[in-house]
């Protein structure tokens, strides 16, 4: 078949007509239309080249139904074969484009091959039914046989009368025929006896049983078969035929018509390379080259469909930190453990089961129980050469879901094992861990959690319970923290850990806070309209919430569309937040901040790196994780760990907050040290709305507490970073000199420098700063002199001086030094000062 054969394809949609436009390219002229309209057009402008019709039923303008119609009752156009593109679904439609004159029909999704087969056998079947229809006319007319030859010789494509006597002998071969095989006439004419002696030895026997049944059952042959042609060029040809009575020959006589198909077979192979290559795609992952979860899952649900009578078992894998060691050694090394484990999978399950790579460093394997030894195989694991050399363990964690019912989702299997996964995660002694019937319980409850939490939100099951906070140095209310609780119609309360933690896994933890904000703006406006006591409420900001670009707008417009003052709404961050992004933190915090809102850190002790949060982020309240500071304190660490930070807010002019207080000695503690803001249960549990205000109404408040800032008479945040010039020149000092903080009585030593030290004969290097008091070197005479210095200069704020009897280094030998002090900076009645010493022992 040639370009000269027109195919006319109508549908609406421009894909259908490019897909079906490709399929043609090179075998057939092609014509498109968009409608009913369109192509009749074409159908009366283009008739003579157009041998064919692909029609859609469903178009706008003018169906395919309609287009038959007009069609059928043209006479030019009824005659063209028309073939009807069907969703395959509804017989009606097919027995109505029947009625109508459809020849037959094509079902979507196309299949290029049945396409191009039934196009084809349509237009050859014309073909020969215009030959037949020729030939009988012909035979009616005294030239029938030189006008039939005419016809043949002037045919596209080849074609041939084969007489079969005792051997298939050529009565008749077109000069298309001799084209297709690149023979002469006179080389066919030598072989006339061997009809197929250019057909491909493999296809030769297809090819005489197909005309061997025509002959016998003259029913009409199709067949496709390779043609050995003279230049040794790739050629495919079909070949249409049927018995017919041919009056100069007392044997059966075929006439058959011959297509290249070269070009539709080359098309038909390219396509399916193409299909190949993206199925292979759509089923591996392109970094491991294992099957992709898509592929596992299939594969899993078809092996164990195919063995009902075996146990299996699903694992997933994963490896323990993974973002870590990229950022440790980088993301080739971390692609190479990867593709590690995936060999090792694919090395030891593909004989017995299926493995796939499912997301960055989560695999899946699923085999017949008992076939492997689940911890030898994990020691077999072993990381790449680079990673090796650096001496870093890599650890693997398992969770193993033993299959019950098999007709369970391959990806609800997954989630089981991953549920066993995660009890194990960041255990270095336990590697593996099975799904059991606990952990279902955990999950069917998270299911439930997550089919009720949207509707639970629409019908307001969501409320702020109000925790306060006090000043226990004075008793009275200073704010209060808004923490979410579920109130269930059903089942009453939820505990918060049973929803917190699932909405914060699955994203509707950003909603259930923005609930809550709006809940405690609404709460603020009312108390203000009703002239309640009013405190300031502080909000959570979750880890999602941080990475919400709409965040900042969302609490800016509460704040205003509820018209209180931004002071009052108060924003608390986990610390935790910080170790995930650093710099997102920061960014977002300073435009709330420029935007007014005031920034609590929350649970601040309970991080990796939290002194770097205090030095880093721009915040303006550090709560305290009294839990986590004090704990068991078998070393009794967490006291001092807890004043050292407490002193640390205080000069950095930052309030601190202690929660978590449960008991009086705790609270004794935090007033001894100075945290005199706390929030716990020994002062209250958190509340619903209409107890706190019942409280509040009883209560007195005591808001200055949470905005105090310390009164620094220089700038103390200056002086305390390592790389300043106030630093430098406090270590360059040619004289002794330290910073201490003064309390009631009470001297700790904050800094000294080398002069220091020497003057108490030590090594700076290596004195025990920690366990030096300054007030023991102070002979037990002058000590009293000292301190009323001290005093003095704290109530004059001048400098001031005094002579004192120091004890060299804690020992006998006694010096005179004058001592001239300044005070720095005071905060709840602290004192840090200034010391500069001199010996004047030979003066004396």
């Amino acid at each position: 078949m040639t370009a000269e054969k027109g195919v006319l394809i109508v549908d609406d949609l421009e894909l259908n007509r490019i897909l079906l436009a490709e399929i043609f390219k090179g075998s057939y002229r092609v014509f498109e239309a968009g409608n009913g309209v369109e192509a009749l057009e074409l159908l009366r402008r283009e008739t003579p080249r157009i041998d064919m019709v692909l029609l859609d039923i469903v178009m706008p303008v003018m169906d395919g139904f309609e287009t038959l119609a007009v069609m059928r009752e043209d006479a030019g156009l009824s005659g063209i074969p028309v073939v009807v593109i069907t969703a395959g679904d509804d017989p009606d439609d097919e027995i109505k484009a029947l009625n109508l004159g459809a020849t037959d029909f094509i079902t979507k999704p196309f299949d290029p091959r049945v396409v191009i087969s039934r196009v084809r056998n349509i237009i050859e079947r014309r073909e020969i039914d215009e030959i037949k229809l020729e030939n009988k006319m012909l035979r009616r007319q005294t030239l029938a046989q030189v006008q039939l030859q005419a016809i043949l010789d002037n045919m596209i494509g080849g074609v041939a009368l084969i007489e079969f006597s005792e051997q298939p002998h050529a009565i008749y071969m077109s000069p298309g025929f001799y084209s297709l095989t690149g023979c002469s006439k006179e080389v066919f004419e030598a072989h006339k006896d061997d009809f197929f002696f250019r057909v491909h030895p493999d296809d030769r026997p297809k090819l005489e049983a197909e005309i061997k049944a025509g002959m016998d059952g003259k029913a009409p042959i199709s067949c496709e078969f390779r043609v050995i042609r003279v230049d040794d060029r790739p050629c495919w040809a079909h070949v249409q035929g049927i018995k017919i009575s041919y009056p100069d020959s007392p044997h059966p006589v075929m006439i058959m018509i011959f297509t290249d198909i070269t070009n539709e077979k080359e098309n038909e192979r390219q396509l399916m390379e193409a299909n190949a290559e993206l199925r292979y795609m759509a089923y591996h992952d392109s970094l491991t080259t294992i099957f992709n979860r898509e592929a596992f899952s299939e594969m899993t649900s078809a092996m164990l469909r195919n063995n009902p009578d075996k146990e299996f078992v699903l694992i997933c894998w994963n490896v323990e930190r993974f973002k870590f060691i990229n950022e440790l050694f980088g993301k080739n090394t971390g692609d190479l453990i990867l593709k590690d484990v995936a060999a090792l999978l694919k090395r030891e399950i593909s004989h017995i089961g299926t493995y796939g790579r499912l997301e960055a460093d989560h695999f899946a394997v699923c085999f017949p129980k008992d076939e492997i030894d689940i911890d030898a195989l994990i020691e077999r694991i072993k990381p790449c050469e680079d990673f090796q050399r650096n001496h870093y363990e890599l650890v693997i964690h398992v969770g193993v879901y033993e299959i019950e019912d098999p007709t369970v989702p391959v990806d609800q299997m997954c989630d089981r094992a991953n549920l066993a996964l995660q009890s194990v995660k960041g255990n270095y002694l336990r590697r593996c861990a099975y799904y059991t019937d606990d952990l279902r319980s955990s999950l069917l409850r998270e299911q439930e959690v997550v089919r009720e939490m949207s509707q639970a939100l629409e019908e307001g099951q969501f409320v702020p319970w109000l925790q306060p906070q006090y000043n226990h140095a004075t008793g009275r209310i200073a704010g209060a923290e808004a923490l979410a609780r579920w109130e269930h119609p059903v089942r009453g309360l939820i505990p918060t850990g049973g929803f917190i933690p699932i909405f914060e896994k699955n994203g509707f933890i950003s909603k259930l806070d923005e609930s809550i904000w709006e809940q405690v703006c609404r709460l603020l406006r009312r108390w203000l309209d009703e002239g309640r006591p009013v405190v300031p409420i502080s909000v959570n900001i979750s880890r999602v919430d941080i990475y919400n670009p709409k965040l900042e707008s969302i609490l800016t417009g509460l704040v205003k569309k509820y018209d209180i003052p931004i002071s009052l709404f108060r924003l608390e961050i986990t610390e935790s937040a910080c170790v995930e992004n650093p710099a997102q933190l920061i960014k977002v915090i300073s435009s709330l901040r420029e935007r007014g809102f005031f920034i609590e850190m929350d649970d601040f002790g309970s991080g990796y790196s939290s002194l770097n949060s205090l030095k880093d982020m721009p915040i303006d309240l550090v709560k305290l994780d009294l839990k986590f500071l004090l704990g068991d304190d078998e070393y009794q660490r967490g006291g001092n760990i807890l004043a050292s930070v407490v002193r640390m807010t205080k000069w950095l002019s930052l309030p601190a907050i202690a929660e978590g207080v449960e008991t009086a000695a705790q609270a004794d503690f935090l007033k001894s040290i100075g945290c005199n803001l706390v929030q716990g249960y020994l002062y209250a549990r958190p509340m619903p709305v209409g107890d706190f205000e019942a409280l509040l109404d009883a209560s007195s408040l005591d808001t200055e507490q949470l905005v105090k800032k310390s009164e620094n008479i220089i700038d103390v945040n200056e002086f305390w970073r390592a790389d300043s010039q106030s630093s430098f020149v406090f270590n360059a000092l040619l004289g002794p000199a330290l910073v201490f903080e003064y309390n009631d009585g009470s001297i700790d030593m904050l800094r000294a420098n080398d002069e220091f030290f020497s003057l108490l004969g030590l090594d700076s290097d290596h004195a025990p700063f920690h366990k030096l008091s300054l007030i023991d070197q102070i002979c037990a005479d002058d000590r009293e002199r000292f301190i009323s210095m001290i005093e003095a200069m704290s109530e004059g704020g001048e400098e001031r001086a005094a002579c004192i009897c120091w004890r060299n280094g804690g020992g006998e030998e006694l010096r005179r030094v004058k001592v001239r002090a300044r005070m720095l900076a005071e905060s709840d009645g602290r004192k840090i000062i200034f010391a500069s010493l001199e010996d004047i022992t030979d003066f004396c």
